[in-house]
């Protein structure tokens, strides 16, 4: 498709500026500007898979290289009320572009990290709005806003 558009002395004749924005405005979560850290490490913490401190979060990044701590911390006890080992319960934390910029942006992936473990992460981060995601349940996500 091809948009031409001509102008007159006072401007363009075609007014664009009614039209839609291309993503939905961010949720109005609460924004969070200091991320939770352990000495120069962020922590991005996940518990019966929910991301503890980000979940629902506009969480603010600078941007550049990141080392990242990921806690999937075991509740008190190793074993659920069903009988299953929480330390076997992996969970993968997936972090990409927003909307319409989920192309232009790079992703990451921490691969599985099961329960009770400590995984150091490496992030170079980029300008821009990402989304945090725990996907083995896909329940929980925040928003890292990296400027």
């Amino acid at each position: 498709m091809l948009l031409l558009v001509g102008c007159d002395a006072d401007g363009p004749i075609v007014d664009l500026t009614g039209r839609s924005p291309v993503d939905p405005p961010l949720p109005d979560w609460p924004l969070v500007l200091d991320a939770p850290t352990e000495g120069d490490q962020v922590v991005f913490r996940v518990l019966n898979g929910r991301l503890v401190d980000l979940e629902n979060r506009r969480t603010v990044l600078t941007p550049g290289e990141h080392q990242i701590l990921l806690l999937n911390d075991v509740p008190g006890s190793d074993v659920n009320q069903h009988g299953v080992d929480l330390r076997n319960e992996a969970m993968n934390l997936w972090i990409h572009g927003w909307g319409s910029h989920h192309a232009r942006l790079p992703q990451f992936s921490s691969g599985q990290v099961n329960g009770g473990v400590r995984d150091d992460w490496h992030l170079n981060l980029v300008p821009g709005v990402y989304v945090i995601e725990e996907t083995l349940d896909g329940k929980s996500s925040g928003l890292l806003l990296v400027r």
